[in-house]
């Protein structure tokens, strides 16, 4: 963080940090107006500017500046990590619903060959599928007791 305490002639009166003597900025902005400009070191910079006054009298003006090469290394840093892990994430919530999509339907898979293979003339085939009593245990009972009808 640099800052530079400016005379009300507009004179560098002092400077605190890594600002040195000579103010970056050729144009001040309006008060409370955040401006981006170079640091005296050429890093980017974001500066804050106040007017010191007293009684309507002005005393000088406080220009802050701080540094945004850690804030745009963090913003890197940050959009590197979601370009990894996002693909990550997709492909392990793909193979997730794959895993999940056969094992639910595994059965239904089952029923369905089975069922194919009975025909009028060997209605003696039956499920051999062993299932909870839910909608698809109570759909494979219901094939397995249809030839004895």
């Amino acid at each position: 963080m640099s800052a530079w305490g400016l005379m009300p002639d507009g004179a560098v009166a002092g400077t605190v940090g890594n600002g040195g003597v000579a103010l970056p900025l050729t144009q001040l902005p309006t008060p409370s107006q955040l401006i981006n400009a170079p640091l005296p070191n050429g890093e980017p910079g974001r500066f804050l500017v106040a007017y010191l006054r007293e009684d309507n009298h002005n005393l000088g003006t406080l220009v802050l500046a701080l540094s945004l090469h850690e804030s745009q290394e963090l913003v890197q840093q940050i959009l590197l990590s979601l370009v990894i892990s996002i693909p990550i994430v997709l492909l392990l919530s793909g193979a997730g619903g794959l895993f999940l999509e056969n094992r639910a339907l595994s059965p239904v898979a089952a029923i369905t060959k089975t069922a194919r293979q009975i025909t009028a003339d060997d209605l003696s085939l039956r499920l051999d599928v062993h299932l909870p009593d839910a909608e698809i245990g109570t759909l494979a009972a219901t094939i397995t007791a249809l030839p004895a009808r």
